[in-house]
């Protein structure tokens, strides 16, 4: 007797991936650092990694839960954050999420203010600002004798006049 055998191809399951961190819509305050997190599962197998990507570029990868990543010394704007969940066949699925970053509010300590190629760089608690910010300039001036004219804030190689209305003590926006 004959028989005849029916053999049904395997077919694979795409892995599940959500960012459990941030949440959607966060908002920060430049310079941000942004802790990523994500969730991932494979129904019938096994994830092999998560890549993290802020607005398309890589930042990270994570073969082993919890899977986390960095986002460091983000400047003010809106990001979109993807996480790509790989799992032993091959098979992907992404989630995505957006979030701002905010101008910090009010004064801010500059430390190390340089000029490098034509840009104003700053400092602020350890981070470069490479982004374009508004900072507010002012200085306290203080003479018995005479108002001085004029305020110098002295870069790297470009002094910032900062000009003093009507010889008084103010400040001014650059």
């Amino acid at each position: 007797m004959i028989g005849s055998v029916t053999v049904n191809p395997r077919v694979n399951i795409r892995p599940t991936i959500t960012l459990t961190n941030p949440p959607p819509g966060a908002v920060f305050t430049a310079p941000a650092n942004v802790a990523l997190g994500a969730s991932a599962s494979d129904p019938d197998g096994t994830i092999k990694q998560v890549e993290f990507f802020q607005d398309g570029v890589r930042i990270g990868v994570d073969a082993v839960a919890p899977y986390v990543a960095t986002a460091t010394a983000l400047a003010s704007g809106s990001y979109t954050f993807s996480a790509v969940a790989t799992d032993d066949t091959g098979a992907f699925t992404t989630n995505a999420i957006a979030v701002k970053v905010n101008q910090p509010a009010g004064p801010i300590t500059l430390s190390n203010p340089a000029v490098l190629n034509g840009e104003f760089r700053v400092t602020v608690n350890g981070t470069v600002l490479n982004a374009s910010y508004e900072l507010q300039v002012s200085a306290n001036l203080m003479d018995n004798f005479s108002a001085p004219a004029a305020v110098v804030f002295n870069g790297a190689a470009n002094p910032i006049p900062l000009v003093v209305p009507g010889g008084a003590g103010g400040a001014a926006k650059y």
